[in-house]
């Protein structure tokens, strides 16, 4: 029965370390499968080394995004 108490302490905390994430913005998800235009951050979500916390974009970083684009579309028409 010594194993539960520390069993709980380890989801309790995995359950604040996602809250951080959450609270700044932003999304834990796993950065080899998802494109995040605003950067990720490390150390704020739970699992393994590859689930990050993608950053949620702001009016200056979607700008960018639809300014990149409208560049590679231009690029795609008439290169």
């Amino acid at each position: 029965m010594t194993g539960f108490p520390v069993f709980a302490l380890l989801v309790a905390s995995a359950a604040v370390v996602a809250q951080d994430c959450e609270d700044i913005g932003g999304q834990c998800l796993d950065w080899e499968d998802y494109i995040c235009h605003a950067g990720w951050e490390t150390g704020l979500c739970p699992g393994d080394e590859n689930i990050r916390c993608c950053l949620s974009c702001d009016t200056e970083c979607e700008e960018k995004h639809v300014l990149v684009f409208r560049l590679l579309f231009a690029l795609k028409m008439f290169g």
